[in-house]
């Protein structure tokens, strides 16, 4: 799995791909077996071509999401257009970190290939990035009240907080879905 990482943060590309590692570490104490993974850092001129796509849209996610399903990604140029290729996305992740980015929620947002994240921290890093992988919020979006199926106080699913741990709920659902990516690959 490619992991390309868009840093315009004012964090060090040393650091987040630390953040990235300590996931993978921490996953593999439930998982039985993890994806290889490759953690890729944008060049000068990709980083920049974010931001200006960015200035350009209402929403950064949004667009990355018109792109692929309106096909305009056959019209992508620069650096962007060597990073996404459509038949590569169920094996490739992308996180653009920019406490600018114009997306619909204060923390982040994320889909299947994309995480979006304004608060660059680990915590956040880890929830926005585990929806990649399929794994939903322990929490309801209108009223941020967390969900039954959520059995620990400070997951990481969980509205707010600021813990590196998921509940058992969480494990086991993200356990699946790494197998799925595990075994796809």
């Amino acid at each position: 799995m490619k992991i390309l990482i868009i840093n315009n943060s004012n964090k060090y590309d040393i650091e987040i791909e630390s953040i990235l590692n300590d996931y993978f570490v921490y996953l593999n104490n439930f998982c039985a077996i993890i994806p290889r993974y490759e953690i890729m850092m944008a060049s000068d001129e990709l980083r920049k071509e974010v931001v200006k796509m960015n200035a350009e849209s209402q929403n950064i996610t949004q667009t990355f999401i018109e792109y692929f399903q309106n096909n305009a990604y056959l019209e992508l140029k620069g650096e962007l257009a060597k990073h996404f290729k459509v038949e590569e996305l169920s094996q490739s992740k992308t996180i653009i970190l920019s406490k600018d980015s114009k997306i619909s929620y204060p923390w982040g947002e994320a889909n299947s290939f994309l995480a979006v994240i304004k608060n660059i921290t680990k915590y956040n890093i880890w929830h926005e990035f585990s929806h990649t992988f399929g794994l939903d919020d322990h929490y309801y979006q209108e009223n941020k009240k967390e969900k039954s199926i959520c059995t620990l106080e400070n997951c990481i699913m969980r509205y707010g907080k600021s813990s590196l741990e998921f509940c058992e709920s969480g494990k086991l659902e993200l356990r699946r879905l790494v197998n799925e990516i595990v075994n796809i690959a």
